[in-house]
């Protein structure tokens, strides 16, 4: 009996330092000064405001994952460059990337997003040290993304050219860019549903976006822009808006009516 007790024990024993290691380890991996959560569909790696420089290093902590989609927080750190192996070891795995609130202007090496062709839907890089023409170009064919969140933060006065056709994105924004009006045939070909152009430079509706309205648009902010006034022509008579966000221009004049053209709208905002 006491030799079956002592086994008994000894298993008990084995079986905690098992588990002991194993959670671990898998702390110890996820790379510092990050922290790592295991969803049942994904992982997910925090490594937002933590003063970083350099884009960690991910190996040891997806070598072990088997096919399981990485959604990726850098926001509010320190980078100045992703290079084209930055992210190499998340080659196919990662699904969304957030870069937002960098202390300073990014720059992207071309070809930095290519092991991600088939697996990233949601990237955010705020500030690109590249304009939006470039930056939409090099990310033209990431197949599987739907939301893309472009910023420059600059005040320079610009024309937004970049033509978005060759992305399959539903959700788009380009904040703190410095357009102030937009080329013909922008988003032609895109079947956007969420448009955010936020505080840029924008004095009128441009046309562009009142035909994207009139072919898929449902949720559109325009907030913080200058824009005076809100025309009969610049709601489609086959608008389909949901939500229009206007507030924080310089608004004094709406066009008795104009809205009437909305009929699914339920969210008007033209506060300043």
């Amino acid at each position: 009996m006491l030799q079956l007790f002592l086994v008994s024990v000894s298993l008990n024993v084995c079986v905690l330092y098992i588990s002991c290691v194993r959670g671990y380890i898998s702390r110890a991996t996820c790379p510092h000064p990050c922290n790592c959560t295991t969803y049942k569909s994904h992982h997910a790696i925090d490594c937002s405001d933590r003063h970083l420089s350099t884009i960690p290093y991910f190996g040891d902590y997806v070598g072990h994952l088997e096919n399981v989609r990485v959604d990726l927080d850098l926001r509010g750190n320190r980078f100045e460059y992703i290079l084209k192996n930055s992210f190499y070891n998340l080659k196919d795995r990662l699904r969304s990337l957030v870069i937002w609130n960098n202390k300073y202007k990014i720059e992207v090496a071309r070809g930095a997003f290519d092991t991600f062709l088939d697996s990233l839907e949601l990237l955010m890089i705020e500030p690109l040290a590249d304009d939006i023409p470039t930056a939409v170009k090099m990310m033209s064919h990431l197949k599987r993304l739907r939301e893309l969140h472009l910023s420059t933060r600059t005040e320079d006065k610009t024309i937004l050219s970049a033509h978005l056709s060759g992305l399959s994105i539903r959700k788009f924004a380009l904040v703190n860019c410095g357009f102030y009006d937009i080329a013909e045939d922008v988003f032609k070909d895109v079947n956007l549903e969420t448009l955010i152009l936020n505080n840029n430079q924008l004095t009128s509706f441009p046309k562009e976006i009142t035909r994207a309205i009139s072919d898929s648009v449902l949720h559109l902010s325009l907030a913080g822009n200058r824009i005076q006034e809100l025309k009969d022509s610049d709601i489609p008579l086959d608008c389909k808006l949901v939500t229009l966000d206007l507030s924080s221009n310089n608004i004094t004049s709406l066009d008795e009516g104009v809205l009437i053209r909305c009929p699914g709208l339920k969210h008007f905002n033209v506060s300043n």
